[in-house]
């Protein structure tokens, strides 16, 4: 093998920088027996489980049609339902703006706290998470909601975390928004995801097959040892590869451990924190009593976070008359689970039942996945610039914004990307907020495509 570009990782990042380099110059090493990563879509008994809830809601053109050349059988374009559980009541997303469902006299203790708290002087500068929750939604509704979850999903307290990576993925309402969804108006358009895309067939992996064609992928190739001064690549199965550029999707401080760093780097790679995730799949004939999509449950007593009906995606994600609900359970080093895989599963299955989504269950199985989300707390930014300076030395051209944990693409697309030696492509191998469009935009942006229109038109 003798291409320009060696990819570490057949993800979306690592398939879209070899389709839109072009499949002829790049060579991918994948340490898993399929393409995918987290996008990948498992099969069991007629039943396709995404890993963790997969959507399209991507608002860039580009990235819209190439998701729909992907899927032969099509795609269906539906409003989302997403409920919130709290404490036996059921409230429409986002809660903020949708007060009247919540019991009194919470409610109205709600309300008062962030009328009291809007009056205030807005504060220029939040010194973390908790400060921007209590300043966006008072202090009575930040602790009983947004703290709780933060914790059950995050594995952290807010204060822990910084804010820079909030964007607009958490809602902030204006007073008339919070009024009128206090006494029953539900605020339209106040959540990021409203309308989505899913594939008809196959799950969410059915949107990787454009990238995916054509791709040079080494299966089962487990990397041992990255000898960055040498640009050479070990892998478990005792075989070596030399790299004239390197991509790298794999997570950053496996990343740093494989290629042993001094120690000083180790250990500021070690504190990049992140979560993982059980997913249980819970399969069941009785039918779903409440409707949804998805569902946040914040009481702190249950295990379950997040829940997501695969059935609700597409129907031919399970058998005939058969229910599928995937529900998450998060741990972290700050929050490692106490109970066994099989313990946590049975306890979520009560819960569902307690919760009174289902009448029955007929099956229930787990999926650990070790890497679900960037933590971003407040010494992430600090650790994360003494691991990129020192891979700086081995061919990392440093990059604007590679602190940042979002993308403007607009804006990224304005500057010319230049490729060094080595180059990081992908959630976990940036230490982003990816989603998916992000994932397959960093491959166009390492290309060298992304400054051209089409990105934000509809070319493919």
């Amino acid at each position: 093998m003798d291409n320009e570009y060696t990819i570490l990782g057949a993800g979306l990042a690592g398939l879209s920088c070899s389709y839109h380099i072009g499949h002829d110059l790049c060579h991918i090493f994948e340490a898993k027996n399929h393409a995918g990563g987290h996008a990948y879509t498992h099969e069991e008994n007629k039943f396709y489980w995404d890993e963790g809830p997969h959507v399209s809601f991507t608002k860039h053109p580009y990235i819209k049609k190439l998701l729909t050349k992907s899927v032969s059988s099509g795609a269906s374009k539906f409003q989302t339902t997403i409920l919130n559980y709290f404490n036996g009541s059921l409230v429409p997303h986002p809660v903020q703006s949708n007060l009247r469902y919540v019991p009194e006299p919470l409610r109205t203790e709600c309300l008062n706290s962030f009328m009291h708290q809007s009056a205030q002087k807005s504060v220029a500068n939040p010194k973390d998470y908790a400060d921007w929750l209590k300043e966006a939604f008072g202090t009575v509704f930040s602790v009983n909601f947004p703290w709780a979850y933060t914790k059950k999903y995050w594995t952290q307290a807010p204060s822990e975390l910084d804010v820079d990576w909030i964007g607009n993925r958490v809602f902030k309402p204006s007073s008339d928004a919070v009024l009128n969804g206090y006494h029953g108006n539900q605020v339209i358009g106040a959540h990021y995801v409203d309308e989505v895309s899913y594939p008809n067939q196959g799950g969410f992996y059915s949107y990787a097959s454009l990238l995916r064609e054509g791709s040079d992928i080494s299966f089962e190739h487990i990397v041992s040892k990255i000898d960055l001064k040498n640009k050479l690549l070990h892998f478990s199965n005792g075989k070596t590869h030399n790299y004239k550029k390197l991509i790298s999707t794999i997570p950053l401080p496996q990343l740093i451990y494989l290629a042993d760093a001094p120690s000083e780097v180790r250990d500021a790679s070690k504190k990049l924190s992140c979560t993982s995730v059980l997913l249980i799949n819970i399969e069941a004939s009785s039918q779903l009593n409440v409707n949804f999509h998805w569902m946040y449950v914040y009481d702190e007593n249950k295990m379950s976070t997040r829940l997501h009906c695969i059935n609700k995606l597409s129907p031919n994600n399970t058998p005939a008359d058969k229910i599928g609900i995937q529900v998450e359970v998060y741990e972290s080093t700050f929050k490692p689970f106490n109970m066994s895989y099989e313990e946590i599963t049975a306890k979520v299955c009560e819960e569902v039942l307690q919760m009174k989504l289902l009448d029955g269950i007929n099956k229930a199985t787990y999926k650990y996945i070790p890497y679900a989300n960037v933590i971003f707390n407040k010494d992430r930014r600090a650790n994360q610039e003494i691991v990129l300076d020192w891979l700086s030395k081995f061919g990392l051209l440093r990059e604007a914004d590679d602190l940042e944990p979002n993308e403007d693409w607009h804006s990224v697309a304005s500057r010319k990307f230049s490729t060094g030696d080595l180059i990081l492509a992908g959630r976990f191998g940036q230490w982003k907020y990816y989603w998916s469009d992000d994932c397959i935009l960093r491959g166009l942006q390492i290309s060298g495509k992304l400054s051209q229109s089409s990105v934000f038109k509809s070319e493919v």
